[in-house]
């Protein structure tokens, strides 16, 4: 484990010191050079007056104290230059992470063509990347969400499931939402903030994401079983006063564990007929089983 800052790697700076012990000459020069122009500037603005030089060469001391002070500027970018290239000789840690193993040795010849030096991968917090439908975006109301970490994205909880079947303890924050869906594959990229201090998670690691609302609402949930689809669209068939079969067209969210979402067409009290639907025929009367019956059946 490497902390932000720290030191990895020393590329050899006698170099690049010279250079800026040449380019610190350099901006002494200029100085030096720029005062004795501000000096003889002075001297000439006070002299002009009298008579004592003319304009030209009044003028003539002026050019040189512009120029030298364009040439301090120019020392002083060049000092900078070289301080940067100085501190490229420093290899250090931009984040907190775990270091790889190393691929460079002390003494070797290194360059833009040596490959990468080593490796270090941010553990805590760690990204997760992962992919939604299309139609789990508009029932998560994800249209809204601007997706880079704001409050906006704090009714959506994302959760991780490890490959055992655990639950990572924490709730991950949704940072990243793509701008386009997948022709391919119907579905739109998305990427979570998650925190990992036990280091449970690692890089490549496959795991499962589980999104959901913050605040539970009640929904109307039907086996899967129990719906239909012909050319006017899905239906359910529901027992009616007198148990009479009765076709209800119905609008279907996503679909969860227990079973498929009904957004519209069914109220909570309605009786949905979810066996022997073959028999099933709008209008006409059904038998109900008791209970026990039907598990023997």
């Amino acid at each position: 484990m490497v902390n932000k800052g720290d030191l990895l790697y020393v590329i050899e700076p006698s170099s690049f010191e010279a250079q800026v012990a040449s380019a610190n000459a350099s901006v002494a020069q200029a100085n030096a050079a720029l005062k004795k122009a501000q000096l003889d500037y002075n001297r000439g603005k006070n002299l002009l007056p009298k008579g004592s030089i003319s304009q030209s060469e009044f003028d003539a001391l002026t050019a040189s104290r512009l120029s030298a002070e364009a040439e301090l500027k120019a020392a002083n970018a060049q000092l900078n230059l070289a301080e940067v290239n100085l501190s490229y000789t420093q290899i250090r840690a931009p984040f907190s992470g775990r270091i790889s193993d190393t691929k460079a040795s002390i003494g070797d010849l290194v360059s833009p063509q040596s490959g990468v030096l080593t490796t270090l991968v941010s553990l805590d917090p760690i990204q997760t990347a992962f992919s939604i439908s299309e139609r789990e975006r508009l029932a998560l109301g994800m249209d809204r969400v601007s997706g880079d970490g704001g409050e906006d994205g704090s009714n959506i909880v994302v959760k991780v499931i490890l490959e055992n079947g655990e639950y990572l303890d924490g709730e991950g924050k949704l940072d990243f939402l793509g701008n386009r869906i997948n022709t391919n594959t119907g579905t739109i990229a998305m990427r979570a903030i998650i925190d990992n201090p036990e280091q449970r998670l690692l890089p490549g690691q496959h795991i499962r994401v589980e999104l959901m609302e913050r605040e539970s609402i009640d929904v109307v949930v039907v086996p899967r079983r129990a719906v239909q689809t012909d050319l006017e669209g899905d239906f359910v068939m529901v027992i009616t006063e007198g148990n009479v079969a009765e076709r209800r067209n119905v609008s279907l969210g996503r679909q969860i564990e227990e079973g498929v979402i009904i957004t519209s067409g069914l109220s909570a009290n309605d009786k949905v007929i979810s066996q022997g639907l073959q028999r099933v025929r709008n209008g006409v009367p059904v038998r109900l089983q008791e209970q026990q019956e039907a598990g023997n059946e």
